[in-house]
């Protein structure tokens, strides 16, 4: 099974959200491994995709950092979130990546924005925790 809860069940998808809440909270010294993670892939501007708790967490930590997030992207209006608008998929413009932090959902999102014609780089969310969290 992946951490990510791909498999579609909804059971999986809670567990996904459990566990990669778990490695999140024990990491260790974010705010340096974030910032190599971005620099290492040539990251300065971010939409992060999804305003759910991942989203917001991971935003908190990210605004540490000397990356711009840039806007949130959402199916549902929301209003902003730390001071960043939310848009919907349809306004995307030139950012460097998008942060995909709506576990379970990564490939249909991940779709959804290669047919809007997104050129940025994709991240998913579990990926991203672990290779900031293990990877040194």
């Amino acid at each position: 099974m992946s951490i990510s809860g791909r498999s579609g069940s909804e059971l999986d998808v809670h567990r996904g959200y459990y566990e990669l809440l778990s490695v999140w909270v024990n990491g260790n010294d974010k705010k340096q491994k974030i910032e190599e993670f971005f620099e290492l892939n040539k990251i300065n501007t971010l939409a992060i995709y999804g305003v759910g708790i991942f989203g917001k967490l991971i935003t908190e930590e990210i605004l540490k950092t000397s990356v711009s997030v840039e806007y949130f992207i959402d199916i549902k209006k929301s209003d902003p979130f730390c001071g960043i608008e939310v848009r919907n998929i349809e306004q995307i413009d030139n950012i460097d990546a998008v942060l995909i932090t709506a576990v379970g959902y990564f490939n249909i999102i991940n779709e959804n924005l290669l047919k809007c014609g997104i050129k940025s780089k994709i991240f998913f969310l579990d990926n991203f925790i672990y290779r900031v969290t293990y990877c040194k």
